[in-house]
Protein backbone atom coordinates (compact mmCIF):
# COMPACT_ATOMS: atom_id res chain seq x y z
CA UNK A 1 0.00 0.00 0.00
CA UNK A 2 1.72 3.22 -0.88
CA UNK A 3 2.04 5.82 1.65
CA UNK A 4 -0.57 8.73 2.28
CA UNK A 5 0.87 12.07 1.83
CA UNK A 6 0.95 14.79 4.10
CA UNK A 7 1.76 18.41 5.22
CA UNK A 8 1.66 18.46 8.79
CA UNK A 9 4.23 19.46 10.47
CA UNK A 10 4.58 17.86 13.88
CA UNK A 11 7.26 19.65 15.32
CA UNK A 12 5.40 23.68 14.61
CA UNK A 13 3.86 25.18 17.40
CA UNK A 14 0.51 25.09 15.68
CA UNK A 15 0.82 21.42 16.04
CA UNK A 16 1.86 21.27 19.69
CA UNK A 17 -0.69 23.81 20.40
CA UNK A 18 -3.52 21.64 19.34
CA UNK A 19 -2.16 18.38 20.23
CA UNK A 20 -2.13 20.02 23.95
CA UNK A 21 -6.05 21.12 23.32
CA UNK A 22 -7.04 18.10 22.18
CA UNK A 23 -5.42 15.68 24.56
CA UNK A 24 -7.79 16.16 27.61
CA UNK A 25 -10.28 15.07 25.18
CA UNK A 26 -8.97 11.96 24.61
CA UNK A 27 -8.24 11.53 28.02
CA UNK A 28 -12.01 12.20 28.84
CA UNK A 29 -12.77 9.41 26.09
CA UNK A 30 -10.45 6.79 26.93
CA UNK A 31 -11.95 7.05 30.74
CA UNK A 32 -15.23 7.20 29.71
CA UNK A 33 -14.42 3.91 27.23
CA UNK A 34 -13.29 2.03 30.22
CA UNK A 35 -16.42 2.74 32.34
CA UNK A 36 -18.60 1.51 29.48
CA UNK A 37 -15.85 -1.87 28.95
CA UNK A 38 -17.01 -2.18 33.16
CA UNK A 39 -20.44 -3.70 32.01
CA UNK A 40 -22.61 -1.05 33.89
CA UNK A 41 -23.06 -0.28 37.36
CA UNK A 42 -21.23 -2.73 39.98
CA UNK A 43 -24.63 -3.64 41.53
CA UNK A 44 -25.89 -4.43 38.51
CA UNK A 45 -23.09 -6.89 37.11
CA UNK A 46 -23.08 -8.17 40.68
CA UNK A 47 -26.86 -9.14 40.31
CA UNK A 48 -26.20 -10.53 37.16
CA UNK A 49 -23.38 -12.75 38.32
CA UNK A 50 -25.47 -13.74 41.52
CA UNK A 51 -28.17 -15.12 39.12
CA UNK A 52 -25.25 -17.35 36.99
CA UNK A 53 -24.88 -15.47 34.47
CA UNK A 54 -22.12 -14.36 32.31
CA UNK A 55 -21.96 -10.01 30.91
CA UNK A 56 -22.25 -9.49 27.35
CA UNK A 57 -18.59 -9.39 26.79
CA UNK A 58 -18.03 -12.61 29.07
CA UNK A 59 -20.74 -14.24 26.48
CA UNK A 60 -19.01 -13.00 23.08
CA UNK A 61 -15.24 -14.21 24.57
CA UNK A 62 -16.53 -17.72 24.61
CA UNK A 63 -18.83 -17.24 21.01
CA UNK A 64 -15.42 -15.64 18.97
CA UNK A 65 -12.64 -17.80 18.53
CA UNK A 66 -8.83 -17.10 20.39
CA UNK A 67 -7.69 -14.20 18.36
CA UNK A 68 -10.66 -13.06 16.73
CA UNK A 69 -10.34 -8.84 17.06
CA UNK A 70 -13.79 -7.89 18.84
CA UNK A 71 -14.82 -4.09 17.82
CA UNK A 72 -17.72 -2.66 19.83
CA UNK A 73 -19.28 -0.34 17.46
CA UNK A 74 -21.88 1.35 19.68
CA UNK A 75 -19.80 1.54 22.64
CA UNK A 76 -20.93 5.08 22.89
CA UNK A 77 -24.67 4.65 21.94
CA UNK A 78 -25.88 6.07 25.15
CA UNK A 79 -23.75 7.35 27.62
CA UNK A 80 -26.34 8.65 29.63
CA UNK A 81 -28.18 5.46 30.68
CA UNK A 82 -26.84 5.72 33.85
CA UNK A 83 -28.94 8.95 34.77
CA UNK A 84 -31.81 7.62 33.79
CA UNK A 85 -34.66 6.50 35.92
CA UNK A 86 -34.97 3.37 34.33
CA UNK A 87 -32.22 1.40 32.35
CA UNK A 88 -32.67 0.18 28.89
CA UNK A 89 -32.35 -2.85 27.23
CA UNK A 90 -28.24 -3.11 26.43
CA UNK A 91 -27.24 -2.81 22.37
CA UNK A 92 -24.28 -4.25 21.52
CA UNK A 93 -23.82 -4.60 17.77
CA UNK A 94 -20.05 -5.88 17.05
CA UNK A 95 -17.59 -6.79 14.31
CA UNK A 96 -15.23 -9.79 14.51
CA UNK A 97 -12.49 -10.12 12.73
CA UNK A 98 -11.61 -13.84 12.73
CA UNK A 99 -8.04 -15.23 12.24
CA UNK A 100 -9.57 -17.84 10.27
CA UNK A 101 -7.88 -20.63 12.69
CA UNK A 102 -9.97 -23.10 14.63
CA UNK A 103 -9.18 -23.26 18.59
Amino acid sequence: MPAIKTKIQAKSDEFKTNLEAFMPHVEKLNTLLEQIKEGGPKKARQRQKDQGKLLVRERIGKLVDQGDQFFNSHSLLDTNYMKMPFQPAALLLALVLSTGKSA
